[in-house]
């Protein structure tokens, strides 16, 4: 099991995997929802995850009119925490700036280029998509 936690401590989960999707997102919300220049993170099946401590300090923030977007946060300290995808309620989104250890998972992609902070320069040899990659399988 890999875990993880808010900045000062109150919430903790733990996630048995399997992990998959892990990317750097650079969309103009998930940056600004991490404060970075991407955000980093990666799904998990819903029935393999679970609050540790604090799962009563998580907030969740839906933005008006986004069909997608979503993030949660303690209400302590800020930090964005583990949420439910939108898109795929079976599945949680788990943000791999809060992990305290190895999901033994790497980054795989670079999703919403098009949108990157001008300032970024991507130097690695990942692919890159405009927005989402391709669905495959």
């Amino acid at each position: 099991m890999v875990r993880g936690s808010c900045l000062c401590g109150d919430l903790a989960w733990g996630a048995d995997g399997p992990f998959e999707m892990m990317s750097h997102c650079h969309c103009s919300r998930c940056r600004k929802a991490v404060s970075g220049a991407y955000a980093t993170d990666f799904a998990t099946p819903e029935q393999g995850f679970r609050w540790l401590r604090g799962d009563e300090r998580v907030r969740d923030f839906s933005l008006r009119g986004a069909k997608w977007f979503a993030t949660s946060f303690c209400d302590t300290c800020g930090s964005v925490m583990p949420h439910a995808l939108r898109s795929n309620r079976s599945k949680v989104l788990i943000q791999a700036g809060a992990l305290d250890g190895d999901p033994e998972i790497r980054v795989t992609q670079h999703i919403f280029v098009a949108s990157k902070a001008p300032w970024v320069e991507i130097t690695d040899a990942l692919p890159r998509f405009a927005e989402y990659a391709p669905k495959t399988g």
